[in-house]
């Protein structure tokens, strides 16, 4: 008897063993095909919901996806959550091709481009979070495998929502942007970054001075800097004043610099930490920030 049990204990050990080892070690073959600018569209109606709570932050849904694009850092989940329901109620797979994010209206459909190495992909949010700092979006396991992020955890990324309307998103490097296009109308909107949705090739690289080139020798990152920005003002004073407040907290060998940018003719003044030579670094550092009284600093890449 105590050997027939032994059995049964062996089979069901081995079977969950099995199953958790496939989960782990799947891995999906990559493409170096374009990700689509138009999605299906979407004929449910859209979740927003109300403003909601989350580790004593409070996040806005977004009444609308038009025009949404961001740069930022990318996170993935897997099967902790496999098969449990998201917050639009569909139940998640973590090898279909879904994402999280905070505000976005559910479902809307995002083009995610790795900042890393050129890849790109279609996903369906359907779900909130990722709800750690400094992070934009959470793949599901199969979309972070296509991106070629699931042994690192994280890449910087391009976020940009496609019309909801079915039509095509056509991106172009600065001013005006084609947000859609209809058989007879085509609608324009104002871009006020500074070509977030530039087109990314996989042979891009950044052209770095003497001084940038020697600090990211050794960084991770071959198409993009990373830096934790504490804060953005619009008058220069009130930046250098944050400056000065930095200046008293360690954050680990990395300078505290101004940059300035032009946004819709006005120029805007970011105080930032970096470049940051990894994500590991630069949550250190974001948290850090967080606990010296700065609680709007983000992670920002460029």
């Amino acid at each position: 008897m105590k050997i027939l049990s032994l059995f049964f204990l062996l089979f069901a050990f081995t079977f969950t063993g099995c199953t958790e080892m496939q989960i782990a070690t799947h891995v999906f073959k990559k493409t170096t095909n374009p990700a689509p600018y138009s999605a299906p569209p979407i004929k449910v109606k859209r979740k927003t919901g109300k403003p909601y709570y989350i580790k004593g932050k409070k996040y806005y849904p977004m009444k609308s996806s038009e025009g949404y694009h961001e740069k930022g850092i990318a996170s993935w989940y897997g099967k902790d959550f496999h098969r449990k329901k998201t917050a639009n109620g569909e139940t998640y797979n973590m090898f279909a091709m879904t994402a999280a994010h905070k505000t976005l209206p559910l479902p809307t459909y995002v083009r995610v481009t790795n900042l890393e190495n050129g890849l790109s992909i279609m996903v369906k949010v359907n779900d909130r979070g990722p709800f750690k700092r400094g992070r934009i979006i959470d793949l599901s396991y199969k979309a972070a495998n296509l991106l070629g992020m699931v042994r690192k955890g994280t890449a910087p990324v391009l976020v940009e929502a496609l019309p909801a309307s079915g039509a095509s998103l056509r991106p172009v490097a600065w001013g005006n942007r084609i947000t859609s296009i209809t058989p007879n109308k085509r609608k324009y909107s104002k871009i006020k970054s500074t070509g977030f949705t530039n087109r990314v090739s996989r042979n891009k690289r950044v052209a770095y001075n003497k001084q940038q080139a020697k600090h990211h020798k050794k960084s991770e990152f071959k198409n993009v800097s990373i830096y934790v920005q504490v804060g953005a003002f619009g008058e220069k004073s009130n930046a250098n004043n944050q400056l000065k407040k930095l200046s008293k907290i360690n954050t680990n060998g990395y300078s505290a610099i101004l940059m300035e940018t032009n946004q819709g003719g006005r120029i805007l003044n970011r105080v930032r930490i970096g470049p940051i030579d990894t994500v590991e670094e630069a949550d250190a550092i974001l948290l850090k920030v967080v606990n010296n009284g700065f609680n709007t600093a983000i992670i920002a890449v460029d």
